[in-house]
């Protein structure tokens, strides 16, 4: 019954013809291809980058010979939830075909051993050992770039009667093969609360001036109606797409100023600790970069990794810009809001803007100067 292992094809043979091959995916993707196969197992599918190709463009056509082939993906979670196995793994526990073991269901495994293992990991709370352990899909708190983000920070506030007064603004991080996105919310100067309430991308072919332009004009118009935005910026990558928006399409964008990234990320993580950042939920692309989003090194934090759904966390970055850029100092609210001439004595000096006060302090300066010289 013994096989014989041949070199030259990677596999085992039996007596009977039957062979076991092993396919190294990572060099060779396309090495499952086949055309009698019944039992295929991918082990550690959670690191297989290709995953979803493997599958739909390999497997699945290979298995059209034999159509009572048993597919199995074997792996503990990936670094984060934003994988492909994510995925297959919730499809297969909505239709009961999915097996959990972790390490209490080893039996062989003492408890003395299991905390050992624990402590090693960085406590039962850690990352690694739910992960590696317990089998639990968890963003790699190393490798997050917003650890401190949770699903409560995830919220549409209401509108409060202020809102008209608050400052507006769009922010975008430009890319053609990773997404254009933009973001479009405002400063919630009372609760000093950033709000993002709207979201949109573009990319690949459809990324042209004109199409980005009217992307930009229906969404804001769609949140905000007439109302005036306060400030637009943008990545200073491409300055020329910025100046074309401006001078063709009246959407004048301010390219940011940046810091090193990890400054500017520690910016957006104290607000959000601070819970002062609030996402609509119909922010899905936001969303997902804020709790997927990880660095594409735990030692160098200083490139984000991509991903298949979010980009190059695209959306990520164009917040990291507004968090920048936003004016968290001046109060948008009129002093006299709320106030009627009817019950009040308004002095005309609080309606005049900064210019025309400054103005009319240097006038009545001059006048006494004047008086004084006579």
């Amino acid at each position: 019954m013994l096989p014989t292992y041949k070199t030259q094809g990677t596999k085992f043979v039996f007596k009977n013809g039957s062979e076991i091959k092993l396919v190294g995916l990572d060099r060779h993707p396309d090495g499952l291809r086949g055309n009698v196969i019944d039992l295929i197992i991918l082990d550690e599918c959670g690191f297989i980058e290709n995953l979803d190709y493997l599958y739909k463009s390999v497997i699945v056509p290979t298995t059209r010979h034999r159509p009572n082939c048993k597919i199995i993906l074997i792996s503990t979670p990936p670094e984060s939830p934003d994988h492909d196995f994510t995925e297959y793994a919730l499809r297969a526990q909505a239709e009961g075909n999915y097996f959990l073991a972790t390490i209490y269901d080893d039996e062989t495994c003492k408890e003395a051993t299991i905390q050992d293992l624990m402590r090693e990991c960085g406590g039962e709370d850690s990352t690694n050992w739910r992960r590696e352990f317990l089998c639990e899909f968890v963003v790699d708190s190393d490798l997050a770039i917003v650890p401190e983000w949770t699903d409560e920070h995830a919220a549409a506030l209401p509108r409060d009667e202020f809102f008209t007064f608050y400052h507006r603004y769009v922010s975008m991080d430009l890319g053609v093969v990773d997404f254009t996105a933009s973001l479009y919310g405002y400063y919630d100067f009372l609760k000093a609360t950033l709000v993002i309430e709207g979201e949109s991308q573009i990319r690949g072919p459809d990324m042209t001036t004109d199409k980005l332009a009217l992307m930009i004009k229906e969404k804001e118009f769609s949140l905000w109606g007439t109302d005036k935005v306060r400030l637009r910026i943008a990545d200073n990558n491409n300055l020329l797409l910025l100046n074309d928006l401006s001078a063709m399409h009246g959407i004048p964008i301010l390219p940011t100023n940046k810091d090193e990234l990890p400054a500017m990320i520690n910016e957006v993580r104290l607000m959000v600790k601070q819970g002062r950042i609030k996402v609509s939920p119909s922010c899905k692309m936001l969303l997902g970069c804020l709790k997927y989003g990880i660095y594409n090194s735990s030692k160098i934090k200083r490139e984000f990794a991509r991903s298949k759904v979010y980009g190059h966390y695209d959306h990520l970055a164009a917040l990291v810009y507004l968090v920048r850029n936003v004016d968290q100092n001046t109060n948008p609210i009129p002093n006299n809001h709320g106030i009627s001439s009817r019950t009040h004595w308004i002095n005309p000096a609080t309606n005049m803007t900064q210019q025309q006060r400054a103005w009319s302090t240097l006038q009545s300066k001059k006048f006494v100067a004047n008086r004084k010289m006579n």
